[in-house]
């Protein structure tokens, strides 16, 4: 029947000469279209003429807008394969013209013959069967809405408060099609009145506009939420036209952040998604939400591997990361540009997505080439003063607007149930199953010629989506039966729609059929299980914060902020110990069977920060796991143990790559982690297993190719991997070990043995003071005097760089010549590596290397303390004082000892009485080991047993230090 339909339809429409009839010419071979516009406006124009009786209507515009939107739809599905035939008729030699533009027109002349068109249908039935489709689809939504109009009109005009006296065109192609080719459309008035029809219920805005009346009833919140007038018809709707409108004082932009954390606070307890930029238009101070068809979401993870990986989704999903409100800079994530209703904006240009954009059109060079896709501009970002606002400068509103809407559910969870149970239990929520682009480049895919041949080979194509999720899901039967309507779908040119209601575990497909028990469990179970409490609310709260910091350019830089609030006793190190393990206890994120957790971490991509789980570098993970055995081993706690075992099995599964994919020739981000993790944990924990990992991977990067690696430093490059395989060899005595140190301390000199090219950073982890200890423990150990001349001439490089003044090293990067006080950059970390040095250096040349430690730990105890400081061992408070505790050790100064641990005891009152703060400037809930809890555990755990190594340093465990 549906084959009878399209092919009666095109031959009815070209049965009848067009050449007189023009349209607006495009150079998009133009003269194809033009039988199918003509008989588009002839429809419209009859309909126009016998239904209209209570509304003006300026037909002429009208009918334009409409037909340019038609045009539209079928360059869409035909341009490819006119471009196709062209270029096959240029080839053989069948087109007229010298010049470019008359070759094209040549072709363009010869489809103002609706026989060549029948025979360009007849070779590609299945465009034919699109042509069909679209222009009755789009006819059809018109006579609906324009039906639909006529009968509201009054209604409309008192609920909207608005003269809809003359409709003068109609917006259509306003989002995806669904259920028939049915979209969203815009109804444009005189008097610049505007009117947006929804061919759907509005159930989802009727639920939020009473969700909002309960918590505006409490009369707990600075400012009213308020979000569109709608009126609902049950299979469609009404919504006002929301204008994208300036803030007009410094109020405004105040209250609309607050309004967005407040709807945080909704819509993660609803479970709410698919809120990106298009969604939110900023109205002065109110995000007005235009789009709540997915108010309510449901999940299904039948037929997937239950893993880790999978958990770590479901936790990102659950979270106020899931409404795709706040920045979306994640890890794993198919798409790479920042979409979200918060911070979605123009000009972001993706480096995954491709689309293919026409070039010279209406030449004989016409074509369709492929461009990475650039983010379009949208409403969502407030304005004032003509400039775009910054959602980052109003985090403290975001997380004040969440938190308090967020303790009103909670302290009145029962009633704001209720509410939900009445408010929610009317119609059916759109349940986004794949994301919408992937339908879209399916279908884009699916309009080349070679796919319009026949419907076989389009089934062909959209059976990819079928197989693919064959072994995703492992051949899950009901995820099959989804799929297939998926297909279904995409076979009609329509993107798949699929819904469920409140209370049934049943998914509703493309208005038309349904699938029982797709669900596991109802989303009216879901939300009442949710849990709602203390914990729960800081997790959110970090999540936004964090996920506002992705969009920080130098996230490094120092803001003042408040710490986080963790338990830290001024008086009790066990307990401030215990409080840190249950912290990072409760941000782990475990598989079903709680064998393997990761964290949610912020891991530096180039220049940018993702979300994503925590890695195995010492930096991040690996430093973690190594503080969680030496806490459990301490404390004799399972708890923490067991913590630790899980947190480095989740490392393995997630982070570990394949060890035939070399890995970084780092200490404390790549192989050399691994190596130091493994070590360390072998002679701590006294386990067989972590020495046979040490085995494996000492081995694995003594067969490296030394090209690989592109950095010389401690931190990244050839210093750190030299210092670490000399500390593993002096404890070891491993040859292996010994191999890795002689191939980077070769590789480290033969490209620092030339002066004249330095052009280094001062410091210890990215400078020239890590370049000369390694040089310097390499010559002692390997009897090699041309690294020992080498670090001395470093040595002295570094010491031009010393102000008298300041009493400190100046930092390159600054433009005053100013310097710093950290392990990573300044006094520092240089101070340690001198010190260090000290064990391997002549005493003739002593001089050379010690002259600056008086004066400059003078200064650096002056200055590198601030209680304003965060408290890292990166860049912090306690990374100094684990420094200045090493430097007292070392040079036996027990008064610099005491004065260590004053510093220490001043640094705990700070974090009990003004909370906690990372390295990582304002962020929350950061587990990490240099810029997070753990780091700065790790350091006060070194307060209770000293006999720990500095990881600072890159020391190793000693058995007999840890064994006492």
């Amino acid at each position: 029947m549906k084959e009878l339909k399209y092919k009666e339809f095109i031959n009815e429409i070209l049965k009848n000469d067009y050449s007189n009839h023009l349209y607006v010419e495009q150079g998009v071979f133009d003269n194809f279209y033009v039988p199918f516009l003509s008989y588009m406006e002839n429809k419209v124009f009859e309909f126009l003429q016998h239904n209209i009786s209570n509304l003006k209507v300026k037909e002429d515009t009208v009918l334009e807008s409409i037909l340019c939107s038609s045009k539209e739809s079928l360059i869409e599905v035909a341009l490819k394969t006119l471009i196709t035939e062209f270029y096959q008729k240029k080839s053989n030699e069948r087109l007229g013209g010298t010049s470019s533009k008359e070759i094209y027109e040549s072709y363009n002349l010869s489809l103002k013959n609706v026989a060549n068109i029948k025979e360009i249908l007849n070779k590609y039935e299945v465009l034919s069967y699109l042509i069909y489709q679209r222009i009755t689809a789009k006819y059809n939504l018109i006579e609906e809405s324009i039906t639909n109009l006529v009968k509201d009109i009054s209604k409309l005009r008192i609920k909207f408060n608005k003269k809809f006296s003359s409709l003068e065109s109609i917006s259509l192609n306003n989002g995806d099609t669904h259920n028939g080719g049915k979209s969203v459309l815009i109804f444009n008035f005189d008097n610049e009145e505007k009117l947006v029809y929804k061919p759907h219920g509005l159930e989802g805005d009727e639920a939020l506009n009473n969700i909002y009346e309960y918590i505006n009833d409490k009369k707990t919140l600075k400012t009213k939420l308020y979000n569109t007038n709608i009126i609902n018809k049950g299979i469609y709707g009404w919504q006002e036209f929301i204008k994208y409108e300036c803030c007009l004082n410094r109020e405004e932009p105040s209250n609309y952040y607050y309004k967005i954390g407040a709807i945080l606070a909704i819509f993660n307890i609803l479970k709410t998604g698919d809120i990106h930029s298009e969604n939110i238009i900023a109205s002065k101070d109110n995000p007005a939400l235009i789009d709540l068809e997915t108010l309510l979401t449901n999940d299904n993870t039948e037929g997937l591997e239950d893993n880790l990986l999978l958990a770590y989704f479901l936790e990102i999903n659950d979270s106020v990361l899931g409404c795709y409100i706040l920045p979306q800079n994640l890890e794993y994530s198919t798409i790479d540009i920042d979409l979200s209703g918060l911070s979605g904006d123009a000009g972001k240009k993706s480096s995954k997505i491709t689309y293919l954009e026409l070039k010279d059109a209406g030449t004989d060079k016409i074509r369709f080439e492929k461009e990475f896709v650039v983010s379009t501009e949208n409403n969502n970002k407030p304005i004032m003063n003509g400039k775009k606002l910054n959602a980052l400068e109003f985090t403290s509103e975001i997380e004040s607007g969440f938190k308090e809407v967020y303790s009103l559910i909670k302290n009145n969870k029962q009633e704001f149930l209720t509410l939900l149970y009445r408010v929610l239990n009317r119609g059916v929520y759109r349940q986004v199953l794949r994301p919408t682009f992937i339908y879209s480049k399916y279908l884009q895919a699916s309009y080349h010629p070679k796919y319009l041949k026949t419907f076989e080979a389009r089934l062909n194509l959209f059976n990819i989506i079928k197989d693919s999720d064959a072994r995703t899901f492992n051949n899950n039967k009901i995820k099959n039966e989804k799929c297939l309507k998926e297909i279904e779908s995409l076979m009609e040119d329509d993107i798949p729609y699929f819904a469920s209601d409140f209370s049934s575990k049943a998914l509703y497909v493309n208005s038309s059929s349904i699938i029982d028990n797709y669900f596991v469990t109802t989303i009216k179970d879901i939300i009442t299980k949710r849990d709602i409490n203390d914990l729960t609310m800081k997790k959110q709260v970090a999540y936004i914060r964090n996920s506002l910091l992705t969009t920080k350019e130098d996230i490094f830089h120092n803001d003042s902020y408040k710490g986080e609030r963790i338990a830290i006793s001024k008086d009790n190190i066990d307990f401030s110990l215990r409080s840190i393990g249950d912290y990072i206890y409760d941000r782990a994120i475990f598989n079903t069977n709680k064998t393997s957790c990761t964290y949610p971490n912020l891991n530096m991509h180039g220049n940018k920060m993702l979300i994503g789980p925590i890695n195995y570098s010492l930096y991040d993970g690996g430093g973690l796991i190594l503080f969680l055995y030496a806490l459990g081993k301490e404390l004799k706690s399972d708890k923490y143990l067991s913590l630790a075992k899980a947190s480095l099995k989740g490392v393995e599964e997630l982070t570990i790559q394949d060890s035939n994919t070399p890995m970084a020739s780092s200490a404390f981000s790549g192989i050399g982690s691994l190596i130091y993790i493994y070590f360390n944990l072998s002679h701590l924990m006294n386990d067989d297993s972590f020495h046979e990992k040490y085995i494996k991977y000492i081995n694995e990067f003594n067969n490296y190719e030394i090209g690989k690696i592109d950095s010389f430093d401690l931190i990244g490059g050839a210093s750190g991997i030299v210092i670490l395989a000399l500390n593993i060899y002096k404890q070891s005595k491993d040859e292996v070990a010994l191999s890795v140190a002689k191939k980077y301390v070769t590789y480290l000199y033969d490209h620092l043995k030339y002066s004249e090219r330095w052009n280094y950073l001062s410091g210890f982890a990215h400078g020239y003071s890590g370049f000369a200890l390694a040089l310097l423990k390499a010559a002692s150990i390997l009897k090699n005097e041309d690294y020992y001349n080498l670090s001395l001439k470093i040595i002295k490089k570094e010491d031009s760089l010393y102000r008298e003044d300041i009493k400190n090293w100046i930092d390159l990067r600054s433009k005053d010549n100013s310097a710093l006080n950290y392990w990573c950059h300044g006094a520092a970390g240089i101070l340690l590596a001198r010190v260090k040095m000290s064990n391997y250096i002549k005493e003739e040349h002593k001089e050379i290397v010690m002259c600056k430690i008086p004066e400059a730990l003078e200064a650096f105890i002056a200055n590198g303390f601030k209680k304003s400081s965060n408290h890292s061992l990166c860049h912090g408070t306690l990374g100094n004082i684990d420094i200045l505790r090493t430097i007292a050790k070392e040079l036996n100064l027990p008064e610099l000892e005491n004065k260590s641990e004053k510093i220490f005891k001043e640094c705990i009152n700070y974090m009990a009485e003004d909370g906690v703060k990372y390295g990582l400037y304002g962020a929350l809930g950061m587990v990490n080991f240099m810029t997070g809890i753990s780091g700065i555990g790790y350091s006060i755990l070194r307060k209770k047993n000293p006999t720990l190594p500095s990881v600072l340093a890159l020391e190793v465990v000693r058995r007999e230090m840890i064994n006492r």
